[in-house]
């Protein structure tokens, strides 16, 4: 083990940074010696038994943004919840979001999405606060209901559209047998 206490941190073994703890953020780095989170690992993770049930009975699921951070989102509350289900409000409001192509900050990677900033304010609901030190995420996952209603209410006009069509076609036959 090595101590040093100039810098306030441990690392194992004491010639790498296999396993670092930075006393002065409460941090832990498996594999660097610059964590960014409360535990930072650089490498391939395994989690054997993960509780997605938070003290107060709701259910959150854990999801992982591409750059490895993870959080947490409510689905279905127990039974016991009150719930206020109320239809959404104006869902075409996403269509005003443009899509982007982009490269992650702290991977390099590219990709593709949404900007959190358009998202906030076209659809607060869909924002998706990640720490203090990362700004908003953006729940992918829940833009699909927007869209679904969205889809309901062109099957509709869809119907009207036919309806009117096999009107004028009747008519136009009525009058062509005249």
């Amino acid at each position: 083990m090595g101590f040093d206490y100039a810098n306030n941190e441990v690392a194992l073994p004491a010639t790498g940074a296999a396993l670092f703890v930075d006393l002065d953020s409460s941090r832990v780095g498996m594999r660097t010696r610059v964590p960014t989170e409360a535990l930072d690992v650089n490498g391939n993770i395994r989690v054997r038994s993960m509780p997605l049930f938070q003290p107060s009975g709701a259910r959150y699921d854990v999801h992982a943004f591409s750059d490895g951070t993870f959080y947490t989102i409510l689905t279905n509350p127990e039974p016991s919840v009150p719930m206020d289900p109320r239809r959404l409000s104006n869902p075409e409001r996403v269509l005003e979001l443009t899509p982007y192509k982009f490269t992650w900050e702290r991977t390099r990677k590219a990709d593709v999405g949404f900007l959190p900033g358009d998202v906030e304010k076209v659809a607060t609901e869909l924002a998706a606060e990640r720490s203090e030190q990362y700004p908003e995420g953006i729940k992918y996952d829940k833009l699909s209901l927007y869209l679904l209603e969205i889809v309901k209410e062109q099957q509709k006009q869809i119907a009207a559209l036919q309806a009117a069509v096999r009107a004028l076609e009747q008519r136009a036959s009525l009058e062509r047998s005249k």
